[in-house]
């Protein structure tokens, strides 16, 4: 072997190994890119796992909290509101739509503003101000009897006071720091998003590397084929029992008396917990499961597409093979007939 031929070996050795490992990495990343990086994703998955409806109801006792301490004042008056009469009401002023419509724009603003697409951030809610306006009319109307157009104005007035329109989430639950809390996150998308351009371009340029230093079709099939097969084989193995495998490690974190009570009176449904005493077991495996099987979908799709790529290679190999030997096999032939000829 010359030196010519030990170079090419080592080149060719690290070109693999950079391929076996870069396609993999790209199906991850682009994986990544659809579901995670994706705002669409999350309201697809609240759609298909019809998480709304729970979504308005836990939103409906978050909001009851904050708003029966600012009626008490109408006890002096007479006026008695059940928590029953009240969440009626919220129900009615934020529907599932409205709350699908404010979410769904909140995240598109949010991740446009994480890859750079946006260069401000925009944290509102439109429509609160109206809406809690509405409902403490229609509450009001209910107790006393005057019409709505009698108490609206000063209604309005009073709420006003305390609720902006539109409303800054920012401002109200942040305090302002939404930027400093989403830089680490923009500052690594912005690293990913590189690679998601970098990674697919070194793929071509490997390939075409492992073709200009082979200059042989069979040999880059080999090359590209085999180690494709051998590398991509146990991601989809991964993909395909992954959902399985971590459903069931995450069930065996649950507590096993069930978690079916709902957010205590008074308590705020934040912190670790909040999850588990809003919602069932059944739920939280159910919303788990559902934002986790379109993430190894997405591998499990692309990775067989690779595996597809990399099985047609390897048959390839066989192909070009067989009519080598064939081709030779005529050409020994034709010298064994050239040499009696000459006999």
């Amino acid at each position: 072997m010359g030196i010519v031929d030990l170079f090419k070996g080592i080149a060719l050795a690290v070109l693999v190994f950079l391929l076996v490992t870069s396609v993999p990495l790209f199906i991850l990343m682009n994986t990544l890119q659809g579901t995670l990086f994706n705002a669409d994703y999350y309201t697809a998955q609240f759609d298909k796992l019809d998480l709304w409806t729970q979504a308005q109801t836990a939103g409906t006792d978050l909001l009851l909290q904050q708003i029966k301490p600012s009626l008490s004042g109408t006890q002096q008056l007479g006026l008695n509101f059940t928590d029953a009469e009240i969440k009626t009401e919220l129900k009615s002023a934020f529907t599932t739509d409205y709350l699908r419509a404010q979410v769904s724009s909140l995240l598109t603003r949010t991740f446009s503003y994480v890859k750079g697409e946006t260069p401000t951030l925009s944290l509102t809610l439109s429509g609160v101000k109206t809406k809690l306006t509405t409902l403490a009319v229609n509450l009001l109307s209910k107790k006393t009897g005057l019409s709505g157009d009698m108490i609206g104005a000063s209604v309005e007035s009073e709420i006003s006071k305390s609720v902006p329109e539109p409303l800054d989430l920012d401002k109200m639950v942040l305090q302002g720091k939404a930027k400093d809390q989403l830089a680490p996150v923009k500052d690594a998308y912005s690293i990913f998003a590189l690679a998601m351009l970098i990674v697919p371009i070194a793929i071509i340029v490997i390939v075409i590397l492992i073709s200009l230093i082979t200059f042989d079709v069979r040999e880059v099939a080999k090359l590209v084929g085999w180690p494709l097969f051998v590398s991509i084989l146990p991601l989809v193995l991964i993909a395909y029992i992954g959902p399985s495998t971590l459903m069931k490690s995450f069930y065996e974190t649950l507590p096993s008396d069930g978690m079916g009570g709902k957010i205590p009176p008074g308590g705020t449904g934040s912190g670790p917990g909040a999850l588990q005493q809003a919602l069932p077991s059944a739920d939280i495996l159910r919303i788990v499961s559902g934002f986790l099987d379109p993430i190894f979908s997405s591998i499990l799709t692309q990775a067989i597409i690779v595996l597809v790529i990399a099985i047609v290679l390897i048959a390839l190999t066989f192909v070009l093979k067989k009519k080598e030997a064939k081709v030779k096999e005529k050409e020994k032939e034709e010298e064994t007939k050239e040499k009696k000829k000459k006999k």
